[in-house]
């Protein structure tokens, strides 16, 4: 620790601002949020003022701190960006200024990224479990360590360095995923793009079957059960994410037999805004039920030997984009009919010729998939060393 730090409460550095606006309805404002676990400030919308209720709010400029009282101990704050300049908060917003003669805003933005800041918001709220909020005094009254303003500067410096290091590792990693991802695309297209004179051709409707999801209702959800697959269960890659689950009684799964889900069953949505979304069940993800607004495609059981099922799976993935032409818009409202889809023609080539492509498919897609894997880990220690090094940086030690 250096002996000319010094010792500031954060009161000293900052100063609640409270610039009140009365909302004109003839005119338009930026609505701001704060998403939580320190992932900073964005524009909700721009809205018109006749269509907001609360007339008295509060009006921001970038480069202020913006936090929830609600939810700062959730990492709900950041610095606003200036996309938000002039955006308007209500009062559970609170707003700060910094001041600049003590403090450089690069280094308070990675002050507010340490554990020491989300440590000061944690400990100043107060409440109920479900109800703990910021106490603004306990908050400014917190003390911290700091250094004159060139040392800060330096230090901003050295840990733009590090950085730096660091995403440069990160974006040749993620040039390596590039590279395979494009390798495989072409290569998906080569397979069912191209029109193969020699392969054969059959109707969709012919060789797959759909099986429509239910529509559960939601008085019927619980904390515990059978797990109920729906469209948001569904990640952009295929897999599912039971983050957010919803559960049904245990009695269900023999009660409703005909929307049981099994390992490796193939998912389309086809409904909504992420129409085309395909979605792959695997063991862990069961038992499951199948919600509505889903199809579950298998190649029928009397082509299981003409038509491999991984094939087909290829198949699917690499026409999302022919999925995404066949969708019916109804007052504003995506869906896909199934008498369209059923007229996409698959072709298909004999049974072991389709297990070669197929092979070559998940032999790219291993690749492709490591290199995506290397990039978390790459993340990982990404994070693990920022976290490191503004610990060092807010003890002196850096």
């Amino acid at each position: 620790m250096t002996s000319n730090w010094g010792q500031f409460k954060i009161s000293d550095f900052l100063l609640r601002k409270k610039d009140q606006i009365f909302i004109d309805d003839k005119k338009t404002y930026k609505r701001l949020t704060i998403r939580m676990h320190n992932k900073g400030i964005c524009v909700r919308d721009e809205i018109l003022g006749s269509r907001i209720g609360t007339k008295n709010q509060f009006t921001v400029k970038s480069g202020w701190l913006l936090l929830s009282k609600i939810d700062a101990r959730n990492g709900a704050f950041g610095i606003i960006p200036s996309e938000a300049d002039g955006g308007i908060i209500t009062g559970n917003f609170w707003a700060y200024e910094l001041d600049l003669s003590k403090i450089d805003p690069q280094f308070f933005f990675y002050f507010s990224h340490s554990q020491k800041f989300l440590d000061f918001c944690i400990a100043s709220s107060q409440g109920a479990t479900n109800r703990r909020y910021l106490q603004e005094e306990l908050f400014l009254n917190r003390e911290i360590l700091l250094p004159p303003l060139p040392e800060q500067k330096r230090i901003v410096k050295k840990i733009k360095e590090v950085e730096e290091k660091a995403n440069d590792i990160i974006r040749e990693t993620n040039k390596k995923e590039t590279y395979f991802k494009k390798i495989l695309d072409s290569f998906l297209a080569s397979v069912y793009d191209f029109k193969h004179e020699a392969w054969n051709n059959i109707p969709f409707e012919t060789a797959i079957q759909v099986d429509r999801g239910y529509a559960f209702k939601s008085g019927d959800y619980q904390k515990k059960g059978i797990f109920l697959l729906r469209v948001s269960d569904i990640n952009s890659d295929g897999s599912i994410d039971r983050s957010s689950a919803k559960y049904l009684p245990e009695s269900f799964l023999e009660e409703y037999t005909n929307y049981q889900l099994f390992d490796d069953d193939l998912l389309l949505v086809m409904v909504g805004g992420t129409t085309g979304k395909v979605g792959f069940v695997k063991e862990k993800d069961l038992p499951a039920l199948l919600n509505q607004n889903i199809w579950r495609l298998k190649v029928k059981s009397n082509f299981s030997k003409i038509i491999n099922s991984t094939f087909f799976k290829y198949w699917v993935i690499n026409n999302q984009k022919k999925v995404q032409e066949h969708q019916t818009d109804g007052t504003g409202y995506q869906y896909l009919r199934q008498a369209d889809y059923n007229k996409l023609i698959l072709q298909y080539p004999n049974f072991k010729d389709q297990e070669k492509i197929v092979r070559k498919i998940e032999s790219l897609n291993n690749f492709a998939n490591l290199a995506k894997n290397e990039i978390k880990k790459q993340n990982n220690l990404l994070l693990s060393l920022k976290s490191s090094v503004l610990a060092k940086a807010f003890n002196g030690e850096l």
